[in-house]
């Protein structure tokens, strides 16, 4: 038994392989897929780092899709007043597309065996050509033959940055003329806003922490609010002296908004005042009457009387009670018209004339002066005159020839 179990111990014991210390360890399964990662991603980085720079969008030889030769960066375009306002906004433009070192000169040009020269040159030739489109036909002129963006950007520079006493004296007086005048207040607050942000970017302020920084912004904030209500109209003098009672004055933002509230008003005030009858009357047809807006018309259009209408014939001038057409017409209705028209036309219309002619030359001549034929003629004359007038007995009316109460005939139209 025990020398059995001393040969079984042997066998175990001589099974047991024996590690070797120069032999590398394997690393479990975990350790393994990590070690693959690890392995892959120095190849990835060599892949970003191998990418050309004018494919990467980082680099400032990158060009996108959108930029071409003809861009206009800056308007309105420079002229030789108003350089500042330029210079910011073609800056702006430049360091949105990464261009910046073209223009200041801080990314020079590689040597002829560099790969990057091509990209370079295309680069700023990109910049100079935008620097052409931004300014006036005159300075394009004289900065075209220049070599790089770098030396164009130099020579505006040294050109017109020559001091800015000049131009900050100019803005200072453009400020004590400035009158609101015909503008609107929000024209009028932009061309104050921008002369504020001009003389600010060319007389830049001290940068202060203390505590009297806080105050100088205050007083600051009242000398804008005062030229702005000082330039206004004198329409707005109500609102103006309402912000004055302020304690302390409202910021310049909600100064402006007060005016703007008040210009609008006015405006919805001057509105035409449309008729009542024209605002609430539905359209009919196409063509509408005229709506007769005179005050003394419609209150003597209110004052008029009212004519009847029949509900029966559906004719004005009597109620339904006194319609001929339902209740019988009396006699002689028809022959009334006729007898009135005869009664007011004379028959004899030439007549009239002579008479007068012959009444006026008689009172012109002396009766002693008349000879007997011409006497004559006179009298026969007058005799037809008085023949062709008609006689009393005709105008008697036609509703004495039956009994009853006629009041409403003459209202009644046929």
């Amino acid at each position: 038994m025990v020398r059995t179990r001393a040969t079984s111990s042997a066998t175990t014991a001589g099974d047991i392989p024996t590690v070797d210390a120069n032999d590398p360890i394997a690393p479990p399964p975990s350790q393994q897929s990590a070690g693959i990662n690890r392995s892959h991603a120095p190849a990835n980085r060599s892949n970003v780092q191998d990418r050309p720079a004018y494919e990467d969008v980082r680099s400032p030889y990158y060009i996108s899709s959108a930029d071409h030769p003809g861009l206009a960066l800056a308007t309105p375009v420079l002229t030789d007043r108003n350089f500042h306002p330029w210079k910011r906004d073609f800056k702006l433009s430049i360091g949105a597309r990464n261009k910046t070192p073209f223009l200041d000169g801080t990314l020079p040009q590689p040597p002829p065996e560099d790969p990057l020269l091509s990209s370079w040159l295309r680069c700023n030739q990109m910049v100079m050509s935008w620097i052409l489109h931004s300014v006036s036909p005159e300075i394009k002129s004289s900065i075209m033959y220049l070599e790089t963006a770098a030396a164009m950007w130099t020579e505006l520079n040294n050109r017109f940055n020559q001091g800015n006493g000049p131009r900050i004296f100019e803005l200072n007086e453009s400020l004590i003329y400035l009158h609101q005048g015909e503008d609107s207040v929000s024209t009028y607050f932009t061309k104050l806003t921008a002369i504020w942000d001009e003389i600010n970017q060319l007389r830049p302020r001290i940068p202060c922490t203390c505590a009297a920084a806080t105050q100088r912004q205050a007083q600051v904030d009242h000398d804008q609010v005062l030229q702005f209500l000082t330039g206004l109209n004198e329409s707005y003098h109500s609102v103006r002296a309402q912000i004055l009672l302020y304690d302390p004055w409202p910021p310049l933002n909600k100064v402006f908004s007060m005016i703007v509230h008040q210009e609008r008003q006015r405006s919805l005030g001057n509105r035409p005042n449309l008729p009542v009858a024209a605002a609430t009357t539905p359209k009919t047809s196409t063509h509408s009457p005229k709506i007769d807006t005179d005050p003394a018309a419609n209150l003597a259009s209110k004052n008029k009387k009212m004519r009847p209408m029949c509900t029966h014939c559906h004719k004005p001038g009597h109620f339904k009670d006194k319609c001929y057409f339902l209740h019988g017409f009396p006699p002689g209705y028809g022959n009334r018209r006729p007898q009135e028209s005869s009664s007011k036309k004379p028959e004899n219309n030439k007549s009239l004339p002579h008479a007068s002619q012959v009444s006026d030359s008689s009172t012109e001549l002396n009766p002693s002066q008349l000879t007997h034929d011409q006497c004559q003629q006179l009298i026969s004359m007058l005799a037809q005159q008085i023949q062709s007038a008609p006689s009393t007995s005709n105008n008697t009316p036609a509703s004495t020839n039956f009994s009853g109460v006629f009041s409403d005939i003459e209202d009644w139209d046929c």
